[in-house]
């Protein structure tokens, strides 16, 4: 171990006494470094940006509409389907009826339906106030549509009154939700008759439209009817694929780019220094040793390289898209661009290894 860390401290001090060759490495590396980044770092950025956006569009939403109460799915049936793997949440809506303003004489008719278990996050209330058995919640389109100035008041459906008791604004997969007027299920409710399933990710949509309808408890399912975003899914799953596949070849040219020229000055470097390199062999340092010297060399310069072009890559990346790469990635590239300066290194630490000593010591 001492002899390794010896010959490690040889190829510093290599490093130090080949300025020219040891700053043109740390600049190209640190170069093909950026270049990765901004290639890479920007494409696993735009493509959680389209996963991102065909999520808002629906792609993990599975809609069961039932075309009766009496064939909706009661609650221990939205239990099961919540259960299922792969299955992030369960959002269960009551049949709809047509409700109005009662303070605005003929106002528009907005959809009026009771909903099933807890509100979901993607719901946010004006306020701190949650609705009691009989209140009502009103959706931020469906606010406007009715009428109200303030989510305050009282929608009629007939004979029947609710007082309007808080407004909400719905984000992201279920942004439906804002043109309903929504209150609390009763025990004398019937089953959802819509029910929004919300699957962990796009690839478990193919698998989870026959699950959902076996675990419904209806005799006759022809009363349910499922949408499954198949398609859409589908298209998150080749859109991002087909951006990250790009960015991949474009790292991987540049990589090779930078591994064809660090190798060329490196082996410009050790010809320089064969008769330094001859001298070792014939004092008898092994060719092993020359090769652990001439790799700690380029590791040097390479390392200072790779943290420069990250510090400078990732702040790129967070300046022109917002956000900076993830750090499993960051740290991948950088890792990959070190091993890359070695690979690049290995020929001309051979060559050095394997000249015969005695025919560069000769003079002529």
């Amino acid at each position: 171990m001492t002899y390794l860390l010896a010959l490690i401290r040889e190829g510093l001090r290599v490093a130090i006494s080949s300025r020219v060759a040891s700053t043109t490495t740390a600049f190209v590396t640190s170069l093909v470094v950026m270049t990765v980044f901004l290639s890479v770092g920007r494409a696993a950025v735009a493509e959680q940006d389209v996963v991102n956006s065909l999520e808002d569009a629906g792609s993990r939403v599975i809609t069961v509409t039932a075309t009766a109460e009496e064939f909706g799915l009661d609650r221990d049936a939205l239990d099961r389907i919540g259960r299922l793997s792969g299955i992030e949440r369960v959002v269960a809506l009551g049949s709809v009826s047509d409700a109005e303003n009662v303070w605005i004489k003929d106002s528009n008719r907005i959809p009026l339906r009771s909903y099933f278990g807890d509100l979901p996050p993607e719901v946010s209330l004006m306020g701190n106030r949650t609705p009691r058995p009989g209140e009502v919640i009103i959706g931020r389109d469906a606010q406007v549509s009715a009428g109200f100035q303030l989510p305050v008041g009282a929608l009629g459906t007939g004979d029947t009154s609710f007082p309007v008791v808080a407004g909400f604004t719905a984000y992201g997969l279920l942004s439906d939700l804002n043109r309903y007027a929504l209150r609390v299920a009763s025990t004398s409710d019937g089953g959802a008759t819509l029910t929004y399933v919300v699957a962990k990710r796009a690839t478990d949509i193919p698998n989870l439209g026959a699950a959902i309808l076996s675990l419904a408890g209806v005799q006759d399912q022809a009363n349910l009817k499922v949408v499954s975003p198949d398609s859409l899914a589908e298209l998150q799953h080749v859109v991002s694929g087909q951006v990250g596949n790009f960015a991949r070849q474009i790292a991987l040219a540049t990589l090779a780019g930078g591994l064809l020229f660090v190798s060329a000055i490196m082996y410009a470097n050790t010809a320089n220094r064969k008769r330094d390199f001859g001298r070792r062999r014939a004092l008898g340092a092994s060719r092993s040793a020359l090769i652990v010297i001439v790799l700690a060399g380029t590791a040097v310069p390479t390392i200072v390289g790779v943290l420069l072009g990250s510090v400078v890559g990732v702040a790129t990346v967070w300046v022109q898209a917002g956000t900076a790469p993830g750090a499993s990635l960051t740290v991948a590239i950088m890792a990959i661009a070190v091993l890359t300066g070695l690979v690049a290194a290995i020929p001309s630490a051979l060559a050095s290894a394997l000249r015969d000593p005695v025919r560069i010591l000769r003079v002529a």
